[in-house]
């Protein structure tokens, strides 16, 4: 499930990254409400986590449940832990090819750039 006011890409992951500030009492997502300000970029429990759980973002464990996190609520350095554990280093198990847009509607540039903000196309000789 998706939220205008939420980044998360994985429906297993255990919090959501906000898109903008959002005040305590914002329903985020069916049945997840802020419960209290939670400032832009930073996360928020999509459901109920036990203290000492893994904490998912990404399809990634990030850190442990410091304590009960209720749903909707602000996750952060007072309510995560980071801990050793064992990880399988799997190198782009997930990865998959994402086709934005067929290849003939992909925009190209045959120029370069010179600054940020400047770019020049090469020259074309009419001679024979």
């Amino acid at each position: 499930m998706t939220s205008p006011d939420l980044i998360r890409l994985r429906d297993t992951d255990d919090v959501a990254i906000t898109r903008r500030d959002l005040p305590a009492g914002s329903e985020v997502m069916p049945g997840v409400t802020t419960r209290e300000d939670v400032p832009r970029g930073h996360k928020i429990a999509v459901r109920a986590l036990p203290a000492s759980a893994p904490v998912h973002r990404y399809g990634q464990i990030i850190g442990f449940a410091g304590r009960d996190i209720a749903a909707g609520e602000h996750v952060h350095l007072h309510n995560l832990e980071y801990r050793e554990f064992e990880r399988a280093y799997e190198f782009c198990v997930d990865a998959r090819d994402e086709e934005i847009l067929p290849v003939a509607q992909q925009a190209t540039f045959a120029g370069f750039r010179r600054t940020p903000t400047a770019a020049s196309a090469p020259a074309i000789s009419w001679a024979s």
